[in-house]
């Protein structure tokens, strides 16, 4: 099985190959003075075939409608951050005179496992934690919480946050390619996009060396991190409001 070139999700490869391109698109009178071949129908060719990879391994029908599907994805997560957080640091506080209560409050709700590749932006992670803490929310730890001063509508709005991110439609295709069945073609399709884009990358970093700002929209990696710096952003803010008593 061929390996990717990237190691990106496959959905936010696309979702930042798509981005570039169009920047490049923008910026292609100063891009064309020094690589003539980046014409508006090659820049244009290789955006039709982010959309088709999309459409044929991920199911939506453009790199456009992937990033309006993320940005979706990205509004729930982001709640769903800021409550997490916001519970977590309830439980700390509330039993940090009984650190074995706390420990196992924190593991049975999905904290201990899941919380931190959660924060940073963690797709599956966040599922997993949210399922977990839907599944082991019984009468019993529910009691116990909200004795602590926990209320019921912030436990509902996790359980019901669990459900809603699994149907959204960008987790559906955000996950996609770990199945099993991932074929070569589908790699070597994706891998294909990212080579293309990537070259792209390197040579429009250096062409606007000058221009920091710039050469940061031709830099993957910034790009990726940009998909999901806003919720993870909020949600830092969120808990250290929390902690400085200054929210909620």
């Amino acid at each position: 099985m061929s390996k990717r070139n990237y190691s990106a999700g496959d959905a936010d490869m696309l979702i930042a190959s798509a981005t570039i391109v169009r920047t490049a698109i923008e910026q292609q009178s100063i891009l064309l003075k020094e690589r003539p071949g980046w014409t508006v129908a090659y820049l244009g060719s290789l955006q039709l075939k982010i959309d088709s990879v999309t459409k044929t391994y991920l199911g939506i029908d453009s790199a456009k409608d992937l990033r309006q599907a993320s940005a979706v994805f990205g509004s729930i997560q982001e709640t769903a951050l800021n409550n997490l957080s916001f519970l977590k640091v309830q439980v700390e506080e509330d039993f940090k005179k009984d650190a074995v209560q706390q420990k196992e409050l924190l593991t049975r709700l999905g904290f201990k496992e899941y919380y931190r590749d959660a924060s940073r932006g963690g797709r599956q992670a966040l599922i997993n934690l949210l399922y977990q803490m839907k599944n082991n929310l019984d009468a019993g730890i529910r009691k116990k919480l909200t004795d602590a001063g926990i209320t019921n509508r912030l436990l509902d709005d996790l359980i019901a946050a669990a459900d809603t991110l699994l149907n959204a439609r960008i987790t559906q295709n955000t996950f996609k390619s770990s199945r099993k069945d991932v074929t070569k073609e589908y790699i070597l399709a994706f891998n294909d996009v990212y080579d293309n884009v990537i070259s792209i990358c390197k040579i429009g970093r250096k062409i606007f060396k000058k221009d920091k700002s710039m050469g940061e929209k031709f830099t993957f990696s910034k790009v990726i991190a940009g998909l999901t710096v806003k919720a993870k952003t909020s949600a830092a803010t969120k808990k250290e409001q929390v902690l400085q008593g200054t929210t909620l």
